[in-house]
Order: C-alpha cells, then sequence, then structure tokens
C-alpha cells in the first residue's frame, strides 16, 4: 500500500550453493538475516536484476492492466535483465513464484511477454509455482533481493516523512494508522501511496475524502 512493488530475478548454476547459503523465502528469515545474506547472494549469482515500480507508477498501469498483468510484465523484465547482466541469450530453466491463482497461466503470460520483449531471448523451461521462493533456492534469493530492496525504499520513505510508517502492507496497523493520520491532516493521501489498494479507498471513504482518481480504479 505504501511504497513501490519490487520484483527480482536470480540466476545461478549451483542451486545447492544457494541452499546451504540459506536462500529460501524471504519471509522466513527476519531482516536482519535478510540484510546480511543480500551481499553474499549478489557476490554469489550468475547475474541478478532488481525492478521497483513506485506507487504512482503502479496506479497509472492499474488504470487499464490487472495487478497480474502488471506483475506478469515486471516478471519477464528482470529475467531479461538478469540474463543480459550476464550476457544470456537464454536460460534452462526460468523458474517463478506464480503470482496468479492460475500458476500456468502466470506462466504463459511471462513466456508471451518475455516473446514480446525479445523474441531472440530463449527459456527452455518455464516453470511457476505458488511458494516457489520455499522450493527453489534461485527464486530464494531473489525473494530475499526483492524484500531488501523493498524495505530499503520503505525506510528511505519514512525518513523523509520524519515518522515510522511501519511496513506498508495493508495488514500493518501501523501503516493504516500513519494514513488515516495523513488523511486527516492532508486531505488527501500522501504520492507513495497506492491509491488503487482497496484499503486506501476505504480509509479516503471513512474520512469523508473523494479519491480523485477513483473511478480510474474501479
Amino acid at each position: 500500500m505504501l511504497g513501490p512493488l519490487v520484483v527480482a530475478c536470480a540466476v545461478t548454476d549451483d542451486e545447492a550453493a544457494l541452499r546451504e547459503l540459506g536462500a529460501r523465502d524471504s519471509k522466513a528469515l527476519s531482516p536482519a538475516a535478510r540484510e546480511r545474506l543480500e551481499p553474499v547472494l549478489k557476490e554469489r549469482l550468475i547475474a541478478f536484476a532488481v525492478k521497483a515500480l513506485d506507487a504512482p507508477s503502479l496506479d497509472a498501469l492499474m488504470a487499464s492492466h490487472t495487478i497480474n498483468e502488471i506483475e506478469v510484465g515486471l516478471f519477464a523484465d528482470v529475467a531479461l535483465g538478469a540474463a543480459r547482466a550476464a550476457s544470456l541469450r537464454s536460460l534452462a530453466v526460468l523458474q517463478l513464484d506464480a503470482a496468479d491463482a492460475n500458476a500456468a497461466s502466470f506462466a504463459r503470460g511471462v513466456v508471451q511477454a518475455l516473446a514480446s520483449r525479445d523474441s531472440g531471448f530463449d527459456a527452455r523451461s518455464v516453470v511457476a509455482e505458488h511458494r516457489a521462493d520455499v522450493r527453489f533456492p534461485a527464486v530464494g534469493a531473489a525473494s530475499i533481493l526483492a524484500k531488501v530492496e523493498r524495505d530499503r525504499q520503505v525506510r528511505a520513505i519514512a525518513r523523509e516523512v520524519g515518522q515510522d510508517i511501519g511496513s506498508g502492507y495493508p495488514a500493518d496497523p501501523v501503516t493504516v494508522q500513519f494514513l488515516r493520520d495523513y488523511i486527516s491532516a492532508e486531505g488527501d493521501v500522501p504520492p507513495f501511496c497506492r491509491r488503487s489498494w482497496q484499503t486506501t479507498k476505504d480509509l479516503l471513504n471513512q474520512a469523508g475524502r473523494v479519491n480523485q482518481r477513483l473511478e480510474e480504479f474501479d
């Protein structure tokens, strides 16, 4: 709800080494553990790419795309970015943490997005699963890189506004209270808040405020 949407891709030829380092679902690690692992992973990976989409950019896309469509595009972007960083024109296996209830549909979407971005790029096998970051060390590594970058940007926002804004997620009461107080004081949401999120709409409605671009997200 507050802060960017961040995705990452990690390229490796040694999954066992990543597993030994502790690459796994970032949510299963403490913030300190993720921070310690990030530079180690970046050094050990063949290549990686991290992409952040800020709140205004995400809202603009949400006016004409679903969140699944947006995430499909972001996954394709980081896969190509990581491959190009290693001067690779193909990947033997592309493992995806499915961001759609239908994992197979998500895989097809990423394949199509890759082809539309670079018809010469070859992902020979594409595997999409829910909770892939638990099963595949490379996906776990990407999860850690993305989470650390997102946390870093949320901390930067907190420093800019001069107060704790929590994790930035709708389930965080600190985040929700910050946003409620901000709306009360300013009459609108801050620029780093996603207007397209239902929690944002609800808080604006509760405060008797009109989401000035609400119709774009309905």
